[in-house]
């Protein structure tokens, strides 16, 4: 078990994973002070959590972006447990990185998914983009 000070940042929400909710925070680890991101069933200012739930600055450079992308991914991946056989999925002005990794994952599946937004900056067509 490590303890970890959640000074960098954490994400307030829950995410759901296939083996629970878990709330994912970046900090440091309290002995040798490295950066460390981890998921744990708390979210406080100091979180007490199994090393395997845990990734070390050895393995990749860890910064607020990729806290990001990790929960880009967790909610990807929840999404697509939810997906019926057939279908398209829509999403209403996603997260950039999240709309990639879900269109990347619908298409290996053989599926799509279908992009709104109400901004003018996105699409001249009418607020609608296909992935």
């Amino acid at each position: 078990m490590i303890l970890l000070q959640s000074e960098s940042c954490s994400f307030l929400s829950s995410i759901k994973t296939p083996v629970g909710y878990v709330f994912v925070s970046l900090g440091e680890d309290v002995k040798p002070g490295d950066k460390t991101l981890c998921f744990s069933n708390r979210n406080e200012s100091i979180v007490k959590v199994a090393k395997s739930w845990t990734v070390s600055p050895d393995e990749v450079e860890l910064d607020g972006q990729f806290m990001s992308f990790v929960i880009a991914d967790l909610t990807v991946q929840w999404v697509l447990q939810m997906l019926p056989l057939t279908g398209t999925v829509l999403a209403y002005e996603p997260d950039p990185v999240a709309a990639s990794l879900l269109s990347q994952q619908l298409s290996r599946l053989g599926k799509k998914a279908l992009f709104m937004t109400s901004s003018p900056e996105m699409s001249p067509k009418l607020g609608v983009y296909p992935s």
